[in-house]
């Protein structure tokens, strides 16, 4: 007996010491939790990994550089030179590092801390650093991942994402849940999101695949293209193509352009309300109703029904059927 207690202890140890085995780190804090749990994690500069695993603990890893080079520090160091928050009540859990001072002339000497984390599935993340990348994927419940300088990148999530970016990429996958993306100055790459959908970009391309509920994209200089595409769909750009497949649409499609083309395929046999206008439109109908010029078109399909605008103020407009 006192045998297999030994082995399975040391394969606690050994399972354990794995996780940190990987990677170089300066210190870590451990917490203790039960059932679902609130985690936030806060940094000035530096990344944040946020991985799962099968355990009672949450262990947040800090990784600490000084001029782009790991150093070994403890946690009274840390506190010495940084606001460093560690807080547990409950199952709600928050460690934040933030900068004294911003004296940027002294940039060289600043340390700057990032987070490698391995937490139960059932965590619910509130991500958020000042400068760096943020990673999550595989946990079950409701993200939050700010970042003001970095890509962000999540997947295998079965809850709601919001993800925000002031100058970085964001990519998405497998998303059980409703989701909201935007950055200033990036592109936007989603791939099987089941829920309602808004991606937002300011200077970036979006792309959009096998997407299921309400979606809602935007960006003032970028193309935007969607694939399997199930639900409703608004979109717009102000410089930049628009083309996709919706493989069904039961609401709304609105689709806009200042300088670009718009290629659309949807399902065939649908009543519509149609409103297309660009410099070309090449499209058909059977059983249509209403006006036909070539810059514009407006008119019932089969009776009616699903409204559709597509516009483009410096393109063609094409509408095909599947």
């Amino acid at each position: 007996m006192k045998k297999v207690i030994i082995f399975c202890l040391s394969l606690f140890f050994i399972s354990s010491s794995i996780i940190a085995q990987n990677f170089d780190y300066s210190f870590k804090e451990v917490f203790n939790i039960k059932g679902e749990t609130q985690l936030k994690l806060v940094t000035s500069d530096g990344f944040i990994h946020l991985t799962p695993y099968d355990g009672n603990t949450i262990e947040v890893y800090f990784v600490v550089k000084k001029n782009n080079h790991f150093i070994r520090i403890d946690r009274a160091e840390l506190e010495r030179e940084l606001d460093l928050i560690v807080d547990q009540s409950g199952n709600r859990i928050e460690v934040s590092v933030r900068q004294r001072n911003q004296n940027w002339r002294d940039w060289r000497n600043r340390l700057d801390v990032s987070f490698e984390v391995f937490a139960p599935k059932n965590t619910l993340g509130d991500l958020q650093t000042s400068d760096g990348s943020i990673d999550i994927g595989g946990f079950i419940g409701n993200q939050s991942c700010k970042t003001s300088d970095g890509n962000i990148e999540v997947y295998n999530i079965d809850g709601s994402v919001y993800a925000h970016t002031s100058d970085g990429n964001i990519k998405a996958r497998k998303i059980n849940g409703e989701t909201e993306f935007s950055t200033s100055d990036g592109d936007i790459t989603v791939v099987s999101i089941t829920g309602n959908t808004s991606c937002r970009t300011s200077d970036g391309d979006i792309y959009m695949e096998n997407i299921e509920g309400r979606t809602q994209v935007g960006t003032s200089d970028g193309s935007i293209e969607f694939h399997e595409l199930s639900g409703s769909l608004k979109g717009s750009t102000s410089d930049g193509s628009i083309r996709g497949e919706l493989t069904h649409l039961n609401g709304e499609l609105k689709l806009s352009t200042s300088d670009g083309n718009i290629d659309v395929v949807i399902p065939d046999n649908l009543g519509m309300d149609i409103y297309l206008r660009g410099e070309n439109i090449y499209t058909e109908f059977s059983d249509f109703s209403g006006s036909r010029g070539k810059h514009k078109i407006e008119g019932r399909v089969k009776g009616g029904g699903i409204p559709v605008t597509l516009t483009t103020s410096d393109g063609r407009i094409s509408l095909k059927y599947r």
